[in-house]
């Protein structure tokens, strides 16, 4: 009984500390993207004023803004969740490799 109490202690504690650095990933990636977003706006915006006038009168205003809404949102998406996802997904896969290797050999060392 004494080693599946520890089995579940262990588990619990690792889902907090999993759950607790799934935020901080969250919180980090999400300041990143919003960083990046405000810096494209900025370059988006001086883009826009270094046309002429013609070009900025033949684009509708809304085109403008609706085409940098989309591009910001793409990157916010893009630089979010779905970099954590592709990170936390490459992890998991080099700790399973890792771990697999290990009782691999262990398995091995101890049929010797």
């Amino acid at each position: 009984m004494s080693e599946v109490h520890g089995i579940l202690v262990a588990f619990t504690l690792s889902l907090i500390a999993a759950a607790v650095f799934i935020f901080f990933e969250r919180l980090c990636l999400g300041y990143f993207a919003e960083r990046v977003t405000r810096k494209y706006r900025g370059e988006y915006v001086r883009a826009l004023l270094n046309h002429d006038v013609e070009y900025i009168e033949n684009v509708s205003p809304g085109k403008l803004g609706q085409r940098y809404s989309e591009e910001s949102s793409r990157i916010i998406n893009g630089l979010g969740p779905g970099l954590g996802i592709f990170i936390r997904s490459a992890a998991c896969l080099v700790c399973g490799v890792c771990i697999g290797l290990y009782y691999v050999r262990l398995l091995h060392s101890s049929h010797s």
